[in-house]
């Protein structure tokens, strides 16, 4: 439903557990936004590279899981506008605008 809805009402108990949009409810309950990535098992340390490069101002907000067999694992715990704490949209819009880009050795 987060992409069909504004605003998301979540009751417990016939009482108003949370409220918001879904990503302000995923970014304060859960991970805002997960990324799973394919890659050649020879490109693992290169792609783990540069995703530290683009998002090493707020390393702190952002999981990483690298496998040996090809696969990287991202979770962003925090996704903000400029100036508070998280992973900035602008630099999250940077970085899939990689992976889409001819530039990213990404499988899928």
């Amino acid at each position: 439903g987060d992409l069909l809805s504004d605003t998301v009402a979540i009751m417990c108990n016939g009482s108003l557990a949370a409220c918001g949009s879904p990503l302000e409810l995923k970014t304060q309950h859960g991970s805002a936004i997960h990324f799973q990535l394919t890659i050649k098992k020879e490109n693992v340390m290169n792609v783990l590279g540069e995703v530290k490069r683009q998002f090493k101002s707020c390393l702190d907000w952002v999981s990483i899981e690298a496998g040996d067999a090809g696969y990287l694992s991202l979770s962003y715990k925090r996704v903000c506008t400029e100036g508070e704490d998280g992973v900035p949209l602008t630099l999250l819009s940077n970085f899939i605008g990689w992976l889409e880009s001819n530039e990213a050795p990404i499988l899928e």
